[in-house]
């Protein structure tokens, strides 16, 4: 077995359980904007994840955005899939995400998701989940493991806004997955307003 990827492991196992995933620097709250889009540590990755939910024989809408520390736009993508409850949706989302990040090559990734009790269900707190969601999740655990360093953490969805964006658009537009290298037109504006937040925190 190797010891270097047994330490990672170990690392892994505490970062979920004492996880302290901030800024070095954080603003007064008065000095906070509207949008609270916060920049991962420095040498991270940061995916937000997504999910347009309007019924279970409806589709669901899928988006990813992959942002560096800089908040400076990297990736985003969009799939559309099926679940039978928001909650499976967000589950399916995350699953999508970090096999996305895995396609990219991400070393060192924090996952953003808005379902608070997916977050937790991931960061090894024990919650309220349906078996379905649960084995997905299972599986998302054993994928991430992959990534050198990764964490799951919950956000508020104001901090969410431009997967939130390009989620609802796959999931009314188009059956045909999407990846974007370059900012599309309808996130410039948002991705602007995170910018905002990130610049005052890493200044």
């Amino acid at each position: 077995m190797n010891p270097t990827r047994v330490g990672k492991k170990i690392d892994l196992f505490f970062s979920r359980h004492f996880k302290k995933i901030v800024p070095q620097k954080i603003p007064s709250i008065d000095s906070i904007p509207e949008t609270i889009w916060i920049p991962p540590p420095q040498g991270y990755h940061k995916m937000n994840v997504d999910i347009s939910f309007r019924s279970h024989d409806a589709s669901i809408g899928i988006c990813y955005i992959t942002r560096t520390n800089s908040g400076n736009f990297i990736f985003a993508g969009t799939e559309t899939g099926h679940a039978t409850s928001a909650e499976e949706g967000e589950c399916k989302g995350l699953q999508a995400a970090v096999r996305a990040g895995l396609q990219q090559q991400l070393k060192r990734v924090v996952f953003e998701t808005d379902s608070k009790n997916v977050a937790a269900y991931l960061a090894g707190h024990a919650v309220n989940i349906s078996w379905t969601s649960s084995i997905i999740l299972d599986q998302v655990k054993q994928q991430s493991m992959l990534f050198d360093y990764v964490f799951f953490l919950f956000c508020n969805r104001s901090g969410n806004e431009c997967a939130q964006i390009l989620a609802t658009l796959s999931a009314s537009s188009t059956h045909i997955p999407c990846n974007f290298l370059f900012p599309p037109d309808c996130l410039k504006e948002q991705l602007r307003k995170d910018l905002i937040f990130c610049n005052s925190v890493n200044s």
